[in-house]
C-alpha cells in the first residue's frame, strides 16, 4: 500500500469518527433544548461558549488554534440553531420582538409623502397622498400617528442604504416597494407588518461583536443553516461610543415570517447579536 492510500484511510477513519461525534452532539443539543425550555434558561451562554473555545484551543499552534476555534464556533452555532428551532416548534408562548406588530391587513388611510412625489404615490399605490415638506416630515407624521402611512421614492433596490439607515432604529416597517412607470420605486412604510406575501422578502439590520474576527460570517451563516437565501447585503459605518469602528449590516433575505426556519433564524440572531431589528416584510420586486 502506497503512503497516499494509507493517509486517505486515516482521513476516512477520522471522517467516520467525526460524523459519529457530530450526530451525538446534535442529539445532545436537542436534549439540552428540552431541558432549557422547561427551566426557562436561555439557549446562549457566552461565558459557557468562551470556556469551551478556550479549552479546545489551549496548547495548539496559532494556525491550528484558529482553525479549531472556527470549527467549534461553527459547531456551537449549529447546535444552538437546532435548539432555537426546537423552541420555535414547541414553545407556543414564544413571541419574537416584531410579532406584536403583525396585523392581518394594512387597512386604508392617507399616505404622508414629500410633495414632489405625491401625485406618483397616489397613482402607483392607489391611496390618498398627503403632501409634506420632506422625507423627515413624512416619517414624523407616521411615528407621531398623524398619518398611518408614509412613502418615499428610491432609484432602485440598491439605493436603499440611506433609507434603511434613517429608519433602522425607528418603530416603522417597510411594507412594499412598487415600481413606477419611470423605473423608480415607491416605498410604503407603516407601524405594522402584514404576514402574507407570494415571494416574501424579510429586511433586517444588525451589528456584530466589536473586534471579533468572523462575527459577520457567523451571523450570516445562521441564515445559511436554515436554507434562507440573501437578496441584498450592505455594510454601513456606524461608530458609537462603545465601538468607534462599529458597523450596521442591512440584509434582505427570502423567507416567510410564519415559517419555522425564518422564526428560528430571527430568534437566534435577536438573542445573540448586540443589536438586531427586523424592519421590513414585503413582496419581492
Amino acid at each position: 500500500m502506497i503512503e497516499q492510500d494509507l493517509l486517505r484511510q486515516i482521513i476516512d477513519g477520522c471522517d467516520e469518527a467525526l460524523l459519529d461525534a457530530f450526530l451525538r452532539r446534535m442529539d445532545a443539543a436537542l436534549r439540552i433544548a428540552a431541558a432549557r425550555l422547561q427551566s426557562g434558561k436561555p439557549i446562549w451562554d457566552p461565558d459557557e461558549e468562551k470556556y469551551m473555545l478556550d479549552r479546545v484551543t489551549a496548547g495548539l499552534s496559532p494556525e491550528l488554534s484558529r482553525k479549531a476555534y472556527v470549527l467549534w464556533k461553527d459547531l456551537n452555532r449549529m447546535s444552538r440553531g437546532r435548539q432555537y428551532r426546537f423552541f420555535v416548534e414547541h414553545d407556543k408562548s414564544l413571541v419574537l420582538n416584531h410579532e406584536p406588530d403583525i396585523v392581518p391587513e394594512l387597512g386604508d388611510g392617507p399616505v404622508s409623502c414629500p410633495s414632489h412625489i405625491a401625485r406618483t404615490v397616489s397613482s402607483v399605490l392607489g391611496r390618498e397622498a398627503t403632501a409634506c415638506a420632506s422625507i423627515a416630515a413624512a416619517l414624523d407624521d407616521l411615528m407621531s400617528g398623524r398619518s398611518p402611512f408614509a412613502a418615499v421614492s428610491i432609484e432602485g433596490l440598491y439605493d436603499t442604504e440611506w433609507l434603511y439607515t434613517m429608519i433602522h432604529n425607528k418603530p416603522v416597517y417597510v411594507n412594499s416597494m412598487t415600481r413606477t412607470p419611470k423605473g423608480s420605486l415607491i416605498v410604503l412604510l407603516s407601524r405594522h407588518l402584514v404576514s402574507h406575501a407570494e415571494v416574501p422578502i424579510v429586511s433586517i439590520v444588525f451589528s456584530t461583536a466589536a473586534y471579533e474576527h468572523g462575527s459577520l460570517a457567523q451571523a450570516i451563516s445562521v441564515l445559511s443553516d436554515n436554507q434562507l437565501n440573501i437578496e441584498y447585503l450592505r455594510l454601513k459605518k456606524h461608530p458609537t461610543e462603545s465601538d468607534p469602528d462599529g458597523l450596521l449590516i442591512f440584509l434582505d433575505f427570502y423567507g416567510s415570517l410564519l415559517d419555522v426556519a425564518t422564526r428560528a433564524s430571527i430568534l437566534q440572531m435577536q438573542s445573540e447579536l448586540p443589536f438586531f431589528r427586523l424592519f421590513g416584510y414585503r413582496e419581492s420586486v
